[in-house]
């Protein structure tokens, strides 16, 4: 017999750990998707956290209760210090769903998940990455 959860009778499941990545701290499309996304996951199913810069971004992410937020800079290049510390909170998190949001992001949290792999990564195409030629590292 299963429940509505898909635990087993007598079994708790656990809430499946997302963290949302965010290489831009700017008050932008990207960043209110992320704070929406924060704020409005659903909290009995879901432990969230946010890893973005130290910004304007972070100070409003702190008006959400129960996130749990990471400050990690996002340099332009990437940089492997920045993907260890990346694959380091993933790890540290036991993330389950990686979601990054704007190309740095996108290409941060895949090297990241070499090191740490998780079971879900998802990357949200946004901003001026409609526009190929544009963006320092295409897809």
């Amino acid at each position: 017999m299963r429940r509505d959860n898909g635990a087993s009778c007598g079994q708790v499941r656990r809430r499946a750990r997302i963290m949302l990545v965010l290489s831009s701290g700017e008050l932008g499309g990207g960043e209110e998707t992320v704070r929406l996304l924060a704020r409005h996951l659903d909290r009995s199913r879901y432990e969230v956290s946010v890893v973005c810069p130290e910004s304007p971004m972070m100070r409003r992410l702190e008006q959400i209760e129960d996130l749990q937020r990471f400050t990690l800079p996002f340099p332009t290049t990437p940089h492997l210090k920045t993907v260890r510390a990346l694959a380091a909170l993933i790890r540290r998190a036991q993330v389950d769903i990686l979601h990054t949001h704007l190309c740095l992001a996108d290409i941060y949290g895949f090297l990241a998940t070499r090191l740490a792999p998780v079971r879900t990564l998802i990357a949200t195409i946004q901003g001026n990455t409609f526009f190929w030629e544009l963006e320092p590292f295409p897809r």
